[in-house]
Formats: structure tokens, C-alpha cells, sequence
């Protein structure tokens, strides 16, 4: 691959990261019915943080893997299907099923644990716990007014590896499609997203789908990392996406369906936006990612909310529950840094076991 192109998405991950990990900080959300405040300044930065920056975050994560997925593949033939298929049983099934299963099965000690304890019932569901025990966004309606809830394994962040499972071995049909239809079908994708006019099945979410088919269009298509080659265009979308962004902090707290309308299509906006604005900041700055960074990024991903008590974000959760702080300047302060911090506690456990216990790194990182 074009170096630039790779330098380009190596300093992107650990940004997109960041805002992943601040987003699973959620405890911080509510420190002030903890303590009895109501401070608008963190409100505000949660809003901005949970509910309009990670899902593009994400969504970049998937557009990241559909264009590397079709990256210099100039006939997607049958064999190179297979290959490819082959490669993503080792490097996203089978770390996928190992996290899923280390969450599932603290996840049943515990309730043995309580069970033993305090007589409270078992409720454990392998099967559930690998792929959709847990459940969110059920208010969330499509444009018909039919709930589209999104279901997590019990490695929860790892929704988004599952996603991307179904939707590699989906490939097929997404590469025949922009083939015939090209930037038509990222159009009519986009409507779909905007609009929610899809199923709510596990693992078939259309924010995967439109994401990677994105990704896929740029390497099919336009051969770059970069969806929009008109600067003075991407400039618009710039300002578009702070617009639609000021726009979403300002009715969130007011008006949960109003953002419900603009909230799809700011994640693209948004997304868009920081593709080119990373790609061009690439080209004038010199920028070097530290090794130990980008070679850990997925096991971050995979450990830094995984439900262990040594999970990262379980350790900084129990520092901010412990915390009294009533200034709400030291409250945003802290909920800014508790992403770095998680981040660094993972990459230290990402350097130990990488050092005492590295023939189980393979399989805990997709042998990245």
C-alpha cells in the first residue's frame, strides 16, 4: 500500500479510539445525580462526546476496513474471496469468539458469585452472551416510527468487530453493486442511514454496511483515501458538519426526537469531514505515530471496556465513583483525561503480556 495512504489511517486509529474509550466512560455521565449537581458544561461535553462524535468514530472504523479490504484488488474474483475470507476467520473471528467468551464467563462467575451470595438467580445464555446479550437504543425510531435498538455481545465495544464480520463475508454483493451503480449506491446507502429504513438484526446494522460500502467505494472507485477530491467542497462539508454539530448540542437537552433527525446525517458530515482533514494534515505535517500505539490499537479496543475488574474503564469508573468533586471545571477535566488514562493502562497490559506472554498474543490481536 501507498505509504501515505497508510500513514494517513495509522494516525487516524488512535484518535478515533480515544473517542471511542470516552464514550464507555459513561459512570462520569452520571457524577452529577451522584452528587447532587447539574452541571450544563459536562452534560454538554457528554452530548458532544456519546451522542455525536463516537458514531462517526465508528463509522470510520468501517470505512477504514471496507477500503483496505478492496484495496488493489482489481478483479474480485472467487479465489480472492476466499483468501480473503480465510484471513478474517484469524485476524476478527477468532478474537472476536476468544473476548467474548473471557467477558461471558467473568459475567457467569459473577452471578454465580451471586447467586452463592445473596440468593439471586442465574440468568446465562452462552449463545446470547457471543453475540446480542446486551441492549440498547430502544427509543431510537426510523423515519416510520419503528424502534431500531442496537444489541452488543458481552464484550460490549466489540459490536462493532461482529458488525464487520458479517459484513466482510457480505463482500460479494457490495463489490457486485459498486460495480454497476458506483457513487449511486453510497447515495442511496446514505438515505437508508439517514432515514433508518433498515432491519434491527444483530450484526446487520446499517451503520456497518454504509460505512464499509464507503470505504469500498474509495478503493474501488476513486482509488484514494479520500471520498470528495474538491478542496473548496470538503471545506463545505466542514462547515456543514459544525453547524449540524452546534445544532445537535443545542437540542439535545431539549428535544431527544429532534436529534434523532439530524443526528445520521451528522455522523456523516462528520466523518467525511475528518477523512479529508486527516488526509490533508497528513500532507503538510510530519506526524509519527509511536509503534507501541498503532500495534495495539485493536487490543485496546478489545480490553478497554471488556467487563473484567481489571478492565481499563472499570479501574478509571471506580476512581471517578470514589471522587467528590463538586467543581464542575475538575468534573470536565476529569472526564477528558479518563480516555488517556484507559488508553494508557491498556497499552501498559498490551506491553506486559506482549513481553511475558507472547505466544497468546496472536490470538488475543487477530495476529496484528
Amino acid at each position: 500500500m501507498n505509504s501515505s495512504k497508510l500513514t494517513v489511517i495509522s494516525n487516524l486509529r488512535p484518535f478515533l479510539l480515544l473517542l471511542v474509550i470516552i464514550n464507555h466512560c459513561t459512570p462520569v455521565r452520571f457524577t452529577s445525580y451522584v452528587n447532587g449537581g447539574d452541571f450544563e458544561m459536562l452534560n454538554m461535553l457528554q452530548n458532544l462526546f456519546g451522542h455525536i462524535l463516537t458514531p462517526s468514530a465508528t463509522g470510520l472504523f468501517f470505512l477504514i476496513s471496507g477500503f483496505l479490504y478492496f484495496y488493489r484488488v482489481d478483479q474480485f474474483t472467487l479465489d480472492v474471496y476466499k483468501v480473503k475470507s480465510s484471513k478474517r476467520v484469524k485476524t476478527l473471528v477468532v478474537p472476536y469468539l476468544v473476548w467474548c467468551t473471557i467477558s461471558a464467563s467473568y459475567e457467569f462467575l459473577y452471578q454465580v458469585y451471586q447467586w452463592h451470595a445473596n440468593g439471586y438467580p442465574i440468568s446465562f445464555n452462552l449463545l446470547e452472551s457471543l453475540w446480542c446479550c446486551h441492549l440498547w437504543g430502544e427509543k431510537n425510531l426510523n423515519i416510520l416510527g419503528w424502534s431500531m435498538p442496537m444489541y452488543g455481545p458481552a464484550d460490549l465495544p466489540l459490536w462493532f468487530l461482529r458488525d464487520l464480520i458479517v459484513v466482510s463475508f457480505c463482500t460479494p454483493i457490495i463489490y457486485l453493486l459498486l460495480r454497476y451503480l458506483k457513487g449511486l449506491l453510497a447515495i442511496g446507502m446514505m438515505l437508508l442511514y439517514v432515514t433508518q429504513l433498515w432491519t434491527s438484526v444483530p450484526g446487520f446494522s446499517i451503520h456497518a454496511f454504509l460505512f464499509f460500502t464507503l470505504g469500498a467505494y474509495m478503493a474501488v472507485d476513486q482509488k484514494e483515501f479520500c471520498l470528495i477530491n474538491s478542496e473548496s467542497l470538503n471545506w463545505l462539508i466542514v462547515f456543514l458538519a459544525v453547524v449540524s454539530i452546534a445544532i445537535g448540542l443545542y437540542q439535545y437537552p431539549q428535544s431527544q426526537e429532534g436529534l434523532r433527525y439530524i443526528q445520521q446525517t451528522t455522523t456523516i458530515l462528520v466523518a467525511i469531514a475528518m477523512v479529508w482533514l486527516a488526509k490533508s494534515i497528513n500532507e503538510k505535517y510530519c506526524i509519527v505515530i509511536p509503534n507501541i500505539i498503532d500495534q495495539s490499537s485493536f487490543f485496546v479496543y478489545a480490553i478497554h471496556a471488556c467487563g473484567l475488574f481489571i478492565a481499563p474503564t472499570s479501574i478509571c469508573l471506580k476512581l471517578e465513583q470514589c471522587s467528590s468533586f463538586q467543581n464542575e471545571w475538575l468534573l470536565c477535566l476529569l472526564y477528558l483525561l479518563s480516555p488517556f488514562m484507559v488508553y494508557g493502562i491498556s497499552v501498559v497490559y498490551y506491553y506486559v503480556l506482549n513481553k511475558f506472554f507472547k505466544p497468546i498474543m496472536p490470538v488475543l490481536t487477530g495476529n496484528r
